[in-house]
């Protein structure tokens, strides 16, 4: 057969072979490239601009600054903060090298009307003749707008200050001088010295405030807008000052805010964000301020809403780059969120609509409290007219500039005690919010000259604003048989307080996000260089608003900030708790891309064979023209189809190339997140507080979704559903929330605002009790002997152990009164005693010491408790007794006994001891501070609920028989347990027990109102076959439907009889352990062998348990045997074995734990 030919091989030199047919016809443009002009020439543009601007020069002169300083109106178009820095170093170049002032680059730009100039004065063209500058002169005394220079005013007054005090000390000593009688060469010498300096200083204070200005025409250089007045301001082209990131984000805001009010009102929220979108493309790459300008909820609040506020809102630090750009994580949606529903009330309470005046709505109140029906009902009309008044006239919000510091200032005095109380229906707050009413209307009357008139003037201004305090002190007033009070009316002490509290709950925030976006946690490491989901919340709120399934009137957002901000000190918390914690999962989510890769392969066949069918969905989509997003209609075959309907990743999107770099990685992190929210999120949603949470939202959410027609059988009904991405349903008796927040008790709502009070309380209290054990022990009088390592004297150790147990009671007594503000409040020692877990040092007992008073039944051996132990000093380590057989057979609950008194206790055996407190059960030392709601004794059942000190103690038996207690303690064979926490030895008596030892004997407790019945499931999302055949769909039929479908969701939940239960940090009673033998030896059988959740078909009311006790386990009680078993002192690097020299064995003394310290219930 013959050889195919070979193809011809290039030969170079043009030379070159015949090209194939199927060759590319493709070509590359050979053409020479030409010079093009930049797209976007800076400086340019910078030249452009400055020529428009000397084009509006009218002339140079010079003023006396400091005459005519508070004249000079800064910050109109460059509302710069004043920088004490640049203000110091002006300074230092006045004393070093002179005052400039006659120069263009130092000359300060003012904005004037040419009429204003005195007649027949002729300003000079520029500073080359100085003296022929002449002086600006005016006719009136009205303000003067000037572009920049308020660094230079304020540095001159500065320095003439200091030129002034400099002076006067001179006088002083010339005085001194002069009044000499018999003066001296030295003094005559000094004198004429001192003429000579102080003829200098009034020379340079004679004509220290001259400065040259240069004159700019208002009416050119605003006749096109204030680009060019915005242009002149700018300190980019001045060599004393470099433009900050602040000046650039507020030029540009400006720009948008400009773009916002001369757009037709329709469209202009449209134009603006085109505009900040052009803008930040062709800006500097700064990362930080790139972060600010992506979020376009936070530009618009600033640019539209709180510059037109004035300046106390312009000076806060939402205008700092560097604060926006740390604070844009999670919370910052909600809070804009939340600031801009407050500008909302400013702009209807400014509204120029129709309203009686401040006179007639006051004696209307009056008749209101008096008890008047028809006052009552014109009231409520009016507020009615408030709620419905039209929004963001120019004048709505411009109003309250001049006002907005005094007003704050008023809320601040009134509010910053009871900042917690804020919008409760409390006595406190309602007294202090009718004097802040008082003090409000007073000021609102003052600013506006209004105070003193019986009737306002017919002008229609001073008219508009009688009705605007009108508005005000209505809308302050409370209103009868509403549970919430009116809040203070926005500034910046009600905005530091909302991001203190929306900080405060950020954990459970972050969680409510998760609810409505499956790739929060993911997508930064698949898309670290890109804004899309910067801020959590941004993003929750940005998928409601864009969800087809909503109408297109309304936003459901606002509801959800709305649920939140309502139940921040209640449900918002306990969500926050119950995250905080961090024993509800198993293990963290995948912090990487290799940890997210190493998570997909573990997942089952199943979860994976999902993955590819969501990516077989996007490419046909893709592959579809004019594809929708909306996936509500279509069966939910494909699990996890829903978070492809509500993510804010847009995987339509054309830019998107490359599948496998683009799709699959999302659409595996998507499969991560569904199975891994299966480990906690239904636990977690059975609790019956977060579950009433989930409710209302869901309430909120169904009421603004578009109808859907449905068959229900053979009858077709209009119902209005929302669907969670989770496909996660509550229980039939979560169906109604009010009755689970009816629960709430103001006895809880106490508590649990005095959880984050009392835990900073108790830190001090521990640090300062630490730091008196600091000092003691390092008392060279203190020690057992004069060598600086020596341990502490027995002597000393057992009555500092008294002096710390009454430093714990007395503090644990003043913060318990502090906290409820009752000084003479019962106090029970056995009960209200929080153990700080101070930690004491070891002590040495002096075996040459005699002469001490004992009791009978008290060996004359020292005794350790819980915080410290007694040892010898030079005692060498024994090696440690090996693990017999006979190990297994003894009992794991050695018998507890009475402690004794120390040998070395002086008590004379007559009197009685002083009786020691019994402390609470040992919490977590130092925790967190956790915010909790804490709740009464006893659940929904009568069954006790444990406290937040209680703990469960967990006793197991190892393969070599060795007793173990949490873990931290081990009987060994010779009696002796060994605990590694503390590396002592405690001596225990060996009881031979016949007993088996169980291998868990954990004691918890459930709470009864928290879990579902052990028939409500949630069904995997790969098995639905059709849109309505999930139950996680919450349905609420309207007019005409079934009777049938609204009794799921009118099902009876449990009582809510109870305060609030399990709300403190070391809460375990969400954990539901129906078969505690099960849940030891499941394992990798629960998970599917991967060490993943089971499948979503699994029972989800079987709950995950904690591997580890919430808290730290205390030592179990023991007792002292008839014969102590001796044992080594460890070796340490004192040892006087490690210098080489033999160490004389001394006695050494027996140990043992009391059982009162460690658990008054053994």
């Amino acid at each position: 057969m013959p050889r195919a030919p070979r193809k011809a091989k290039s030969r170079g030199d043009g030379d070159t072979a015949k090209e194939p047919a199927e060759a590319s016809h493709l070509h590359l443009d050979q053409r020479p490239i030409q010079a093009q002009a930049p797209q976007h020439d800076i400086g340019k543009e910078t030249q452009r601009l400055d020529t428009l601007v000397a084009k509006c020069k009218v002339g140079v002169a010079w003023v006396n600054l400091l005459d005519i300083g508070k004249q000079m109106m800064f910050g109109e178009y460059n509302d710069r903060m004043e920088n004490d820095a640049e203000t110091n170093k002006l300074i230092a170049s006045f004393k070093g090298s002179g005052i400039v002032s006659m120069k263009d680059t130092s000359a300060i730009p003012i904005i004037l009307e040419i009429d204003r100039i005195r007649p027949g004065l002729t300003l000079a063209k520029d500073f080359i003749e100085v003296d022929e500058v002449p002086e600006l002169e005016l006719i009136d005394s009205k303000k003067i707008i000037v572009a920049s220079g308020q660094h230079r005013l304020s540095a001159l007054r500065r320095y003439k200050k200091s030129l002034q005090d400099e002076l006067s000390a001179l006088n002083k000593r010339w005085t001194k001088i002069a009044n000499h009688k018999k003066p001296t060469k030295d003094d005559i010498e000094a004198h004429q010295e001192l003429r000579t300096d102080i003829g200098g200083l009034k020379g340079l204070l004679e004509s220290i405030g001259q400065w040259g200005i240069i004159v700019y025409d208002k009416k050119k250089l605003l006749a096109d807008g204030d680009q060019l007045a915005c242009h002149l301001s700018r300190n980019n082209t001045l060599h004393e000052y470099k433009e900050t990131e602040e000046e650039v984000l507020v030029t540009i805001l400006r720009k948008v805010k400009r773009i916002y009010e001369q757009s037709p009102a329709k469209t202009r929220r449209s134009l603006a964000l085109v505009a900040l979108e052009e803008i930040r493309a062709v800006h500097d790459k700064n990362a930080r301020l790139q972060k600010v300008l992506h979020n376009d909820s936070v530009c618009l609040l600033l640019a539209t809403r709180l510059l037109r506020l004035g300046p106390h809102f312009r000076q806060r630090v939402e205008f700092s780059v560097t604060w926006l750009a740390k604070s844009i994580n999670i919370c910052m949606g909600v809070f804009v969120a939340w600031v801009n529903a407050r500008v909302v009330i400013l702009a209807k309470l400014g509204s120029d609509e129709p309203f009686p005046d401040y006179k007639t709505v006051s004696n209307l109140l009056d008749q209101m409290d008096a008890g008047n029906e028809e006052a009552t009902e014109k009231v409520k009309t009016l507020r009615a007219s408030i709620n419905d008044s039209a929004l963001f006239r120019d004048s709505d919000l411009s109003i309250w500039g001049d006002v907005a510091q005094a007003l704050d200032k008023h809320a601040k005095t009134a509010f910053a005690e009871v900042a917690e109380c804020i919008g409760e229906m409390t006595p406190s707050y309602i007294t202090r919010l009718h004097t802040y009413q008082q003090n409000v209307v007073d000021t609102l009357q003052q600013t506006w000259l209004l105070k003193g008139r019986a009737k306002p003037g017919d002008a229609d201004h001073l008219k508009h604003l009688d009705q605007v305090v009108a508005r005000v002190a209505l809308f302050l007033t409370p209103q009868p048989g509403s549970p919430y009070a009116p809040e203070p009316l926005l500034g910046g002490f009600m905005m530091d307080y909302a991001w203190r509290t929306f900080s405060r709950v950020e954990k459970g925030i972050a969680e409510t996000c998760r609810w409505f976006e499956a790739l929060l946690d993911s997508w930064h490491i698949l898309h670290p260089k890109t804004h899309t989901m910067d801020d959590w919340s941004t993003v929750m709120l940005s998928n409601i608003r864009k969800d087809p399934r909503f109408n297109s009137a309304g936003n459901a957002g606002d509801a959800i900030v709305n649920i939140i901000w309502l139940f921040r000190d209640s449900l918002m918390i306990r969500l926050t708790n119950k995250i905080a914690q961090g024993n509800v999962v198993t293990k963290a989510r995948a912090a990487d891309k290799k940890a997210l890769d190493k998570a997909f392969e573990e997942l089952l066949d199943t979860e994976q064979v999902a993955c590819n069918a969501l990516l077989a969905l996007v490419n046909k989509k893709r592959r579809t023209q004019d594809a929708s997003r909306d996936l509500s209609y279509e069966p939910r075959s494909i699990a996890g189809m829903m978070v492809l309907h509500t993510t804010a990743w847009d995987w339509l999107k054309s830019g998107i190339k490359n599948a496998s770099r683009d799709i699959e990685p999302c659409l595996r992190a998507i499969t991560i997140e569904r199975v891994y929210m299966l480990q906690y999120r239904p636990t977690l949603l059975k609790d019956k507080w977060i579950g009433a949470l989930r409710r209302m939202f869901e309430i909120a959410l169904m009421t603004q979704v578009k109808k859907k027609m449905i068959m229900q059988g053979k009858e077709l009904v209009k119902v209005q559903e929302w669907v969670w991405w989770d496909d996660l349903a509550l229980a039939a008796s979560q169906a109604d929330p009010d009755i689970v927040v009816a629960g709430i008790k103001d006895k809880s709502l106490l508590k649990q605002q005095q959880v984050q009070e009392s835990l900073a309380l108790e830190s001090t209290d521990r640090d300062a009790i630490n730091k008196l054990v600091a000092i003691v022990s390092n008392m060279a009088c203190a020690k057992a002997s004069t060598s600086p390592i020596a341990l502490m004297s027995s002597d000393v150790l057992s009555h500092l152990h008294d002096l710390v147990d009454g430093l714990q009671v007395n503090s644990a007594r003043l913060r318990l009164r502090t906290l409820n503000d009752d000084p003479v409040m019962e106090f029970n020692v056995s009960e209200d005693v929080d153990d700080l877990q101070i930690t004491l040092p070891e002590g040495h007992i002096d075996e040459y010491t005699t002469g001490y008073v004992t009791n009978k039944d008290a060996e004359s051996e020292p005794v350790v408790t819980q915080s410290g132990s007694h040892r010898e000093v030079d005692t060498q380590p024994s090696p440690p007794e090996k693990d017999t057989p006979a190990s297994a057979k003894r009992s794991s609950a050695p018998a507890a006994s009475t402690s004794t008194r120390n040998a070395s206790d002086t008590r004379e055996p007559g009197k009685k001891p002083k009786p020691r407190p019994v402390p609470r059960k040992q919490r977590q030392p130092s925790p967190a501070p956790v915010l909790e709601l804490s709740d009464s004794s006893s659940g929904e059942d009568g069954e006790a609920v444990p406290d937040r000190h209680s703990h469960s103690k967990t006793t197991t038996t190892d393969s070599a028989g060795n007793v173990t207690d949490d873990g931290s303690h081990k009987l060994q064979d010779n009696g002796v347990v060994e605990d590694s926490t503390r590396q002592c030895a405690v001596d225990v008596p060996v009881t031979d027990t016949s007993a088996p030892t169980s291998v868990s004997q954990t004691v918890d407790t459930l709470d009864a109102g928290v879990s579902l019945p052990a028939d409500d499931t949630v069904p995997s999302a790969s098995t639905h076959t059709g849109v309505h055949d999930t139950p996680a769909v919450a349905t609420v039929a309207l007019e005409g439907t079934d009777k049938a479908n609204v009794d799921a969701l009118s099902a009876t939940p449990p009582s809510p009889s109870s305060l609030l239960s399990d709300f403190g940090p070391n809460d375990v009673s969400w954990f539901v352990k129906e078969n505690a033998k099960e849940v030891e030896t499941t394992g990798q059988e629960e998970r599917g062998g991967d060490g993943m959740v089971p499948d979503s078909t699994a029972d989800i009311s079987q709950a995950l348990v904690p591997t580890q006790p919430l808290t730290q386990p205390a030592m179990p009680p023991t007792q002292v045997p008839a014969e102590p078993i001796k044992r080594a002192r460890a070796a340490t690097g004192s040892s006087s074995s490690s210098s080489g020299r033999a160490s004389k064995q001394k006695k050494k003394a027996r140990i043992m734990q009391t059982a009162q310290d460690d658990d008054e219930s053994a």
